[in-house]
C-alpha cells in the first residue's frame, strides 16, 4: 500500500528495548511437559500489549544481537543504529552470560531498567485500543494510527498536525476528537502550526439498491501456481511457487529453474502486462516464444514495475 510506502521510507527511533525471553524458553523446553513455558509467553504477550496500550514504539531484543552488536554509551544501549533509553527485561528469568553484563553496564552507567508499566505513556492518543507507530522523513515526523477493531472508535489525537492523504498526498485539517471507522486508520504528519477542527456532521450513506461504479483497476490474474522443472526434470505439477526456492536450495548446489504457468482465457485483452521482480534475471517465453521485455511503469507499488506481453496466447 501508499502508507506502507510512506512508513518504509521513514526511519524508526524507539526509545524502548524489550528483550525476549528466549534463554528462559528454551531452559523451560523439554520436548513433554515444558512447565512454565505457557506462564512464560503469557507474561510476555503482556508486557508486549502494556507498551502498545501505551502508544511506546519499542523494539524486541534478541540476545545474540545484543552479544554481537550492543554496546553501552553512557546512560544509552545501543544496537546498531539504535540507541535505547528503557531496557524491559523482566520476563526472563535467565539470560546469557554476555546479556546480564550489558544489562549491568547499562543500569551502572545511569540507564533505566524497568517493567513495561513503569515506562512512560507517549501522550498521542486518549485511546489505548488505537495501535500506533511513528516515522521520521526528510519532511518531518509522520505518525500512524489503526483501529484494529470491527467497531468503530472515537478518540481524540494529541499531536498536531495534518491528515494526510496517502494516495494524493494531501494535507487535510485533523479532526478531533477523530473517528474511527471499523479496521480504519489515520495518518498524522506533525506540524506545530496546524490548527486542529471540529468533526464535521457524519452522512451514513447505505451501499444498497443500484450504484455506478466510477473507477476500476486493471484485471489482475495471480500466478501462483506452475510445473516446474529441476534440470529440465519435472519436479511437481501445479506446485505453489513460493516452496520452490527452498526445494532447490536443499539440493546444495547450482540448479536451473524452469516454470511453466498455464493460462486459459475465453477472451485476450489487446495488451497485457506482467508483474514481475527482477525480470531481467529470466528468460520469459508464451507459447514456446521468448518475448521482449519492454518496461511497462509500476502496477500499484512503484517495487513492482511491469513488461509488455503483447502477443498472442493459446486460449
Amino acid at each position: 500500500s501508499r502508507t506502507g510506502m510512506l512508513l518504509a521510507d521513514g526511519s524508526v527511533k524507539a526509545e524502548v528495548l524489550l528483550i525476549h525471553p528466549q534463554t528462559t524458553a528454551w531452559s523451560l523446553f523439554d520436548c513433554g511437559e515444558n512447565k512454565g513455558l505457557t506462564e512464560l509467553n503469557e507474561a510476555f504477550l503482556d508486557q508486549i500489549r502494556m507498551l502498545e496500550n501505551k502508544h511506546v514504539v519499542f523494539h524486541l531484543g534478541d540476545e545474540t544481537i545484543l552479544e554481537r552488536h550492543g554496546k553501552v554509551d553512557g546512560s544509552k544501549l545501543k544496537v546498531g543504529t539504535q540507541s535505547y533509553t528503557y531496557v524491559v527485561a523482566s520476563c526472563g528469568e535467565w539470560y546469557l552470560p554476555e546479556t546480564k553484563k550489558l544489562l549491568e553496564q547499562f543500569e551502572k552507567n545511569g540507564g533505566i531498567l524497568c517493567q513495561a508499566e513503569e515506562v512512560p505513556d507517549n501522550p498521542v492518543c486518549t485511546l489505548p485500543e488505537i495501535s500506533y507507530t511513528c516515522r521520521e522523513t526528510e519532511e518531518g515526523r509522520l505518525h500512524y494510527f489503526v483501529n484494529t477493531s470491527p467497531e468503530e472508535k472515537l478518540a481524540r489525537i494529541l499531536v498536531n498536525g495534518y491528515m494526510l492523504d496517502p494516495v494524493t498526498g494531501e494535507k487535510k485539517p485533523l479532526c478531533c476528537p477523530y473517528t474511527f471507522e471499523p479496521w480504519g486508520s489515520l495518518l498524522v504528519a506533525e506540524d506545530d502550526k496546524a490548527v486542529m477542527t471540529k468533526p464535521e456532521k457524519r452522512t451514513i450513506i447505505s451501499a444498497e439498491g443500484p450504484f455506478n461504479i466510477i473507477d476500476t483497476t486493471e484485471n489482475v490474474l495471480t500466478l501462483d501456481r506452475c510445473d516446474y522443472y529441476f534440470d529440465d526434470v519435472l519436479q511437481e505439477k501445479n506446485g505453489y511457487v513460493l516452496n520452490i526456492a527452498e526445494r532447490a536450495i536443499t539440493l546444495e548446489r547450482p540448479v536451473n529453474i524452469r516454470q511453466e504457468f498455464h493460462v486459459r482465457a475465453n477472451a485476450l485483452p489487446e495488451k497485457m502486462t506482467l508483474v514481475c521482480e527482477t525480470p531481467k534475471q529470466y528468460r520469459i517465453l508464451i507459447n514456446g516464444e521468448e518475448i521482449e521485455q519492454k518496461d511497462e511503469g509500476y502496477f500499484m507499488d512503484r517495487s513492482f514495475r511491469r513488461l509488455d506481453i503483447s502477443g498472442d496466447l493459446h486460449s
